[in-house]
Formats: structure tokens, sequence, C-alpha cells
């Protein structure tokens, strides 16, 4: 399962890259993925937002699984912030599959 996903402007660049594993025999996978955003390109102060995130999907049922994934990484130079922010992030999803 590939997503693609855009949300960038004219003035930006966005390098996304994410390893699927499908563990057939536990109905499960495990993911890897790395994201690097820069806004602003032509001005002399760049944002640029680096995540990096790994997560598990376990099969519960047929049609249920649960997801877990701990993304983190640092934001730089937001125009909506004076200081560098980090980024930690824990998900947990509930999936049902119709």
């Amino acid at each position: 399962r590939v997503l693609f996903r855009s949300h960038m402007g004219t003035d930006s660049e966005d390098m996304f890259f994410e390893v699927n594993y499908h563990i057939t025999g536990l109905n499960s996978r495990v993911k890897i993925s790395y994201d690097r955003e820069r806004h602003n390109l032509s001005s002399s102060t760049k944002s640029t937002k680096t995540e990096a995130s790994i997560g598990v999907e376990l099969g519960v049922k047929d049609n249920m699984s649960i997801e877990g994934e701990y993304t983190f990484g640092e934001i730089k130079n937001d125009n909506s912030s004076k200081s560098d922010r980090k980024i930690n992030m824990f998900m947990v999803n509930l999936n049902y599959h119709f």
C-alpha cells in the first residue's frame, strides 16, 4: 500500500520515503518513514520540518487491526514560532476494513 500526499506551495519542496514490510503469517506490518519539507526557498530564511516515524499494525480479527506509530522530529525557522520546536507524537488507531 502506497499513499501519496501533497500539500506544498509553489516555493517549497518535500522529500518523503516510506518502507513497509508485510508479515503474512501474522497478518501484520511494520513501517519506517522519513519526511523533510522546506518552505520559502526563495527567501533568506527557509522553514524546515523534518520527521521520522516507526509503526506497527497487528491483525486482531479478519477485518480488524490495531496500529501504533511513534513520530519524532523538529521544525526550524517557522514563521509562527519564535523558536525551533521538537515533534514527539504517539498515535494508536483501531482499524476496521470493509
